[in-house]
């Protein structure tokens, strides 16, 4: 099997899984419930626990071309970006710096 998507919630894996079965490419959800243990216990969700979409590895090309079809921004996985303020390190789904409040520049997005 193959991860083809994955995103902070479920909301959007499920989506991807129900237009990927529609196609009749079965799918397969992993860590559907991976962020809410990471947000009660960290306080935050790392990417190591996001929601996944996998399939067989015959069908991942034909899933990879449907996902970026529907899903454009999902194509390629957005980088962490670096605080100008304060140098923290912030995954790529925020805007702001948890640690000082600074917010990325557009250019670091």
């Amino acid at each position: 099997m193959k991860l083809v998507f994955t995103a902070p919630y479920l909301a959007p894996c499920d989506w991807i899984k129900t237009l990927l079965e529609g196609e009749g490419i079965p799918a397969m959800l992993k860590n559907e419930y991976g962020h809410i243990a990471a947000m009660a216990i960290m306080g935050g969700a790392s990417t190591f626990c996001w929601p996944e979409v996998w399939v067989e590895d015959d069908d991942f090309e034909r899933a990879k071309d449907l996902v970026a079809k529907e899903r454009p921004a999902a194509q390629e996985p957005a980088e962490p970006w670096q605080c100008p303020h304060c140098g923290e390190t912030v995954d790529a789904e925020f805007t702001e710096c948890w640690k000082c409040g600074t917010t990325a520049s557009p250019s670091a997005q």
